[in-house]
């Protein structure tokens, strides 16, 4: 993964972290499971 895609990620993570009201969580990788659950809440799975 480049650092243009990281970067991206980060942004798409923490872009459904404020739409999904969990921007407690601080950890904003996107390797992270609550980056997994929220894409996946987003598309309605």
């Amino acid at each position: 993964m480049t650092d243009d895609e990281f970067q991206e990620r980060e942004h798409h993570f923490a872009t459904l972290k404020s739409k999904y009201q969990a921007s407690d969580y601080e950890y904003s990788s996107p390797s992270s499971p609550l980056y997994f659950i929220l894409q996946k809440a987003d598309v309605g799975i």
